[in-house]
């Protein structure tokens, strides 16, 4: 289906005639099997995704936060022309639909006004977040736990469904099971009592001690095989981490929980650079990262002014920077384009935007006719 994908976009419409896809072939049967499996093969079948519950009720919520719909009748106008109503019958999703708006609507991502379904301000912004509705929900509610530690966030943003879980290995359960009781007072979790779902907690426990390893800035040579996993790993868990804690940050602020939004702000720097706290305002010059950052302030400049008024030889003399790097900070200092201060970043924060009044007189059950 790949290849197909790429193969079948060569060429540009109205500008070439015919385009042209290339695959590499180092022996006559690799090229048979290339032939066979690639260029003559049929493409996989594919199958519609839409009754799975994070697909159904990211979809449910983005067509009433984009009004598309405002009835049951018309979502499932919206549905009928899906992948899903072509392969499936529709009507199976009928029970489905229901409960994934009782719970959109539980969750205030959803409320009825005038006997329609509107979103709510959280509803949007959740839609905008391109995240699951689950997933705001479930940081929403740790976040009213009023705890603040940097393992208890890491943690609750690893425990949703948009974060990918590292695998939790048979001989790791005792170690990690270890770790638990040590920081348990620390999460905004508590464990299950379920032994199956316990794992999975583990596994999220996992998950959020490489996070925490990224930015304690151990190498990445350290967290590859500490954890088992490639670079590719690290790099898609933390990109995926940076943007939960960014949508965790839009969520309070939206909520009310200003307690947490410089602790947010703040931890998602941090693992966008891989940093600890104090290196941050290094770590996000261009050019710099997390390896020069650290050399720089181990060898006293732990600032942006600390570079403007560095001696650029003395610079050019620190391990890992040299002379073109150090002219190239200079050059940037001198024209003020090494960022802000993190503390100019954070900026007063915003007024709180006015919560969304929920009608509970016009029920959903009373519009579901239930």
């Amino acid at each position: 289906m790949e290849y197909k994908q790429m193969a079948g976009r060569a060429g540009r419409p109205k500008y070439d005639k015919y385009g042209e896809a290339i695959l590499i072939a180092k022996t006559y049967d690799e090229l048979e099997l290339l032939m066979e499996e690639y260029v003559r093969a049929e493409p996989e079948k594919i199958y519609s995704k839409l009754a799975s519950e994070p697909v159904l009720r990211t979809q449910v919520l983005a067509i009433v936060s984009n009004e598309f719909a405002h009835t049951l009748d018309g979502i499932f106008d919206i549905l009928e022309a899906t992948l899903y109503a072509k392969q499936f019958n529709i009507s199976s999703l009928n029970f489905s639909v229901k409960s994934v708006l009782f719970f959109l609507e539980k969750s205030e991502m959803i409320k009825m006004l005038e006997g329609k379904l509107i979103a709510t301000l959280l509803g949007r912004r959740v839609t905008e977040l391109y995240i699951d509705p689950l997933t705001a929900s479930m940081v929403l509610d740790g976040l009213k736990k009023g705890k603040y530690h940097t393992l208890g966030y890491l943690h609750l943003i690893s425990s949703t469904p948009d974060m990918p879980k590292l695998y939790l290995k048979r001989r790791e359960k005792e170690k990690y099971s270890d770790i638990l009781d040590e920081l348990q007072a620390l999460l905004f979790k508590k464990p299950p009592v379920d032994p199956i779902d316990f794992e999975y907690f583990l596994a999220e426990l996992k998950t959020a001690m490489l996070l925490f390893d990224w930015i304690e800035e151990k190498s990445e040579n350290y967290i590859i095989e500490k954890y088992d996993v490639g670079p590719g790993d690290i790099y898609n868990i933390t990109r995926i981490a940076e943007w939960l804690l960014y949508s965790a940050y839009e969520l309070a602020k939206i909520k009310g929980y200003t307690d947490h939004l410089r602790n947010l702000h703040i931890l998602r720097e941090r693992v966008k650079h891989g940093v600890k706290t104090e290196l941050l305002e290094l770590a996000r010059i261009k050019m710099i990262g997390r390896v020069r950052a650290r050399v720089l302030y181990d060898h006293g400049y732990r600032s942006i002014s600390d570079l403007i008024n560095a001696d650029i030889l003395e610079l050019a003399r620190i391990p890992t920077i040299g002379r073109k790097l150090a002219q190239h900070l200079k050059r940037l200092a001198k024209n003020g384009y090494l960022g802000q201060d993190l503390r100019e970043d954070l900026v007063e924060l915003e007024e709180t935007p006015k919560k969304d009044k929920i009608d509970r007189r016009n029920t959903l059950d009373k519009f579901l006719g239930l």
